[in-house]
């Protein structure tokens, strides 16, 4: 992997230190930071990222393998518990997925090699579900937001949930009632 870019520079020593690798703000410093070269919308950087977090899930899952070898050694063939040994956390890991997929690194917008088989497999490494409204939801402005949070509220929307709530236990019970009759009689 070629590092002649700052900022791929600033990340790898962002993921070295464990207490500053954890926080989501000096992450995004780290992409919005304009000192830093190449732009965060360059498809060599973005190229250079994406193949940071694979080697990153690499190491990571040598690491647990490793460590899985050390204690079949030491312990016989016992299983116990193995920490996960992926230094990107499962909300960080969202975070930087969600800079691929809905913050400029889309392969449609970049000529980068992203594969988005790749990205999946990093969402699993890294430990997070891929929630596409939740992920989607950390870029949207305030005035989206403010929607959202306005249909959300609304009687009509809540009034339609209960009824779908209420319309399950009711398609429910039938059924259970249903059953009980055929099999038992009642």
């Amino acid at each position: 992997m070629n590092t002649e870019s700052t900022r791929i520079e600033a990340i790898l020593a962002l993921l070295e230190r464990e207490t500053d690798r954890k926080d989501r703000l000096n992450w995004e410093a780290v992409l919005a930071d304009k000192a830093l070269t190449p732009d965060a919308n360059n498809p060599n950087f973005e190229q250079q990222f994406y193949d940071l977090l694979i080697k990153e899930m690499e190491d990571g899952y040598r690491r647990k393998e490793t460590l899985q070898r050390e204690k079949r050694k030491r312990a016989g063939r016992s299983g116990s518990y193995i920490p996960p040994q992926m230094r990107v956390t499962p909300d960080i890991g969202r975070f930087l997925f969600a800079c691929f997929k809905w913050h400029g690194f889309q392969e449609a917008q970049t000529k980068a090699k992203v594969d988005p088989k790749g990205l999946d497999d990093l969402a699993e490494a890294f430990g997070f579900k891929i929630d596409v409204m939740e992920n989607k939801r950390q870029f949207i402005g305030s005035d989206e937001r403010e929607t959202i949070i306005e249909k959300e509220e609304s009687t009509k929307y809540n009034l339609r949930l209960w009824g779908m709530i209420i319309g399950g236990f009711i398609i429910s019970v039938y059924a259970v009632f249903t059953y009980l009759r055929r099999r038992h009689g009642i």
